[in-house]
C-alpha cells in the first residue's frame, strides 16, 4: 500500500427501506502512484496522524445512537439513543466542554431524523403520540432549550425525517398506506402543504434542505426506477427533478446493475 493513495472512503448508511438501519459496509478507493509527494498531501497526512486513533466515544456502549447532529456553533449533539429495552430517547450532549452526562430531551422518538433552528436554541424532531384517547401516530415537535419544553407542531400527521428550511417551514415525509408523501409545514401560518405524493409502493424519505431555504432534496425509493435523488422547490413546487440514481449501469461482471442513491446532505 505504500504506493497507492486514498481517493474516498464510502460507508453504506442503510437499508433502502429501513432508513434508521445501519450497514457496516465501509469502500475504500486507492489508486496507484508512485510520487510520494503526491501520496503525502494533507488529507493522507491527517489520516496517517489521526487515523490509527481509536475514536472517542460519547455513548453507553451496548446501546444504539442514530441521527446525530452538531449544533450550528459545534458546542452540542443531538442523538436519538435507545438502550435495547427502552423507547427511543432524544438527547443533547455538550461537546465544548464535554458534559459527564447528557441532557434527555423527550421518548417515544419515531425516527432518526432532526433538525436545529439556526440559532441552536431549538431542536425539530418527530415523536409517537396519542391524538384521542386510543389513537397514537408520528408526529412533529419542536423542544425549546432556553424554555426546557416541547410543544407539538402537527397532529396525526404520520410525520417523520424533518429538516428546517430556514426559519419558515419544516419539511417532513408522510405515508398514509400504499403512498408516501413530501410535506412541508409552514411554521407562521400552520398551513401542512402537500410538496410531491410518490407513485404508489414508492417511500419518501431524507428530505434535506438547501442552505438557501427554497430548494429541497429528498430519496424516493421503488424498484422502477431504483433509489434516486430529486430536487423540488418549496414555494412553488412542481414535479420534482432527478439527479441521480435509480437507473441501471454497466458493471465490469455480471451484467446491469442498480444504481441506488441514497441519503443526500446539501452542503
Amino acid at each position: 500500500l505504500s504506493h497507492f493513495k486514498l481517493l474516498a472512503v464510502m460507508e453504506s448508511n442503510a437499508e433502502p427501506w429501513f432508513t434508521d438501519a445501519r450497514v457496516k459496509t465501509v469502500a475504500t478507493i486507492l489508486q496507484r502512484c508512485d510520487d510520494e509527494a503526491e501520496r503525502m498531501k494533507p488529507e493522507l497526512e491527517w489520516l496517517r496522524q489521526y487515523g490509527a486513533r481509536d475514536p472517542d466515544l460519547l455513548t453507553p456502549a451496548g446501546g444504539g445512537a442514530l441521527g446525530a447532529r452538531p449544533s450550528p456553533d459545534g458546542t452540542k449533539l443531538a442523538y436519538f439513543y435507545s438502550s435495547g429495552h427502552q423507547r427511543p430517547t432524544l438527547n443533547v450532549m455538550e461537546l465544548a466542554p464535554k458534559s459527564n452526562a447528557p441532557l434527555k430531551i423527550d421518548d417515544a422518538i419515531s425516527g432518526a431524523g432532526l433538525a436545529w433552528s439556526s440559532d441552536g436554541k431549538k431542536i425539530y424532531y418527530s415523536k409517537n403520540d396519542f391524538v384521542g384517547p386510543f389513537d397514537s401516530y408520528s408526529d412533529l415537535f419542536v423542544f425549546d432549550l432556553d424554555r426546557g419544553s416541547a410543544t407539538r407542531l402537527t397532529r396525526g400527521a404520520r410525520a417523520k425525517d424533518p429538516d428546517l428550511c430556514g426559519e419558515k417551514a419544516v419539511v417532513f415525509t408522510s405515508s398514509f398506506g400504499r403512498f408516501s408523501e413530501l410535506r412541508a409545514l409552514i411554521l407562521d401560518t400552520g398551513e401542512n402543504r402537500l410538496l410531491y405524493r410518490a407513485q404508489e409502493y414508492h417511500r419518501i424519505s431524507n428530505p434535506r434542505c438547501a442552505k438557501d431555504g427554497t430548494t429541497i432534496y429528498f430519496s424516493e425509493h421503488g424498484l422502477n426506477p431504483f433509489d434516486a435523488i430529486y430536487r423540488i422547490a418549496l414555494d412553488s413546487p412542481d414535479k420534482p427533478e432527478k439527479l441521480f440514481g435509480g437507473d441501471t449501469f454497466r458493471a465490469t461482471r455480471g451484467g446491469e446493475k442498480p444504481f441506488r442513491a441514497i441519503f443526500p446532505e446539501p452542503l
